[in-house]
């Protein structure tokens, strides 16, 4: 019973396999976006106090628990999306136009990120956005000049709360299924980082990037792979051998015992030399007493007709 749910549960296991690898990727991929956009709001933040921004200036008050707890230094923020329980929403919808402008000290600060964020990029393959605290886009290779707060988790990070989400990668594509072995293939992660300046929202960094292929990542760590996938065949052939030792060999041993007995050999009627298990082993007892009975019954009518 036990080895034939373990082969009914193989392909569930490489399911699952596939799925969580798959689910770590789209974390660690939130989690880089996360160390990036933190680096660029420290470089933001500098740069607005030096060119004198004020708290009037600035957007919404940042809630007391999206800050640092009082007396701790750190205020970490823990990638949260999940492939098996969260969203696939559509692709990130597009700009839309808008009459406010954007104050000179954002404008000015944006064009010096954008230099940095379009430097980035290229080692990163991630895309940038740096939005003002009213969403309008200050920085980034495109859309400058434009809204973004539109877009759910803009408008949760413009009120000084970390958003994610994951976002198909193409138009007029229905989401995958949530069986779906490639179901982290098709989708582009996205993150809302709010800029706290003084207890208040300096701006937003909405980055975004795909994950990595699963078959692609496995490809790159084929040495692990190969190491796994040699353990795994080792206890495969562990498991077999123990099969052979407790069942297939007992059982052969068993037949070859019948055709022996039904020859009328009488020294083939003692116990076998490994049972294997307690159920092989009964099995083997209440048949080697049947066969003592029958040979003892045959004996007795071999001698009445002997007398008779």
């Amino acid at each position: 019973m036990v080895i034939l749910v373990s082969v009914l549960a193989l392909p569930l296991f490489g399911m699952f396999f596939f799925r969580l690898y798959e689910n770590q990727l789209v974390r660690q991929t939130e989690s880089e976006l996360i160390a990036q956009s933190a680096a660029l709001s420290a470089i933001y933040v500098r740069e607005l106090r030096q060119k004198g921004v004020t708290a009037t200036q600035l957007g919404s008050v940042v809630p007391a628990d999206a800050l640092p707890a009082p007396g701790e230094p750190y205020n970490p923020i823990e990638p949260s999306l999940d492939l098996a329980s969260d969203d696939v929403f559509g692709a990130r919808p597009p700009s839309t136009p808008t009459d406010r402008v954007p104050l000179p000290e954002f404008r000015e600060s944006g064009a010096l990120l954008s230099d940095i964020m379009a430097e980035t990029q290229e080692t990163t393959l991630a895309g940038f956005r740096l939005l003002d605290p009213n969403g309008i886009v200050i920085g980034g290779s495109a859309e400058i000049g434009t809204s973004l707060a539109g877009i759910p988790e803009v408008a949760r990070a413009l009120s000084g709360r970390y958003a994610s989400a994951m976002r198909l990668r193409v138009l007029n594509r229905e989401p995958p299924p949530i069986y779906s072995m490639s179901r982290g293939t098709s989708i582009r992660v996205f993150v809302a980082m709010p800029v706290a300046m003084d207890g208040r929202v300096a701006g937003v960094f909405y980055l975004s990037r795909t994950p990595s292929n699963v078959i692609k990542h496995l490809y790159g760590e084929r040495g692990k792979v190969a190491l796994a996938a040699g353990a795994i065949l080792l206890t495969t052939l562990l498991i077999g051998l123990v099969f052979v030792r407790t069942i297939s060999r007992p059982m052969h041993e068993m037949i070859d015992r019948t055709r022996r007995i039904a020859a009328g050999d009488r020294d083939a009627i003692r116990p076998l030399s490994h049972h294997g298990t307690r159920e092989m082993a009964l099995l083997g007892a209440a048949f080697l007493d049947m066969a003592r009975k029958l040979q003892g019954r045959t004996d007795a009518l071999k001698s009445f007709a002997t007398h008779v």
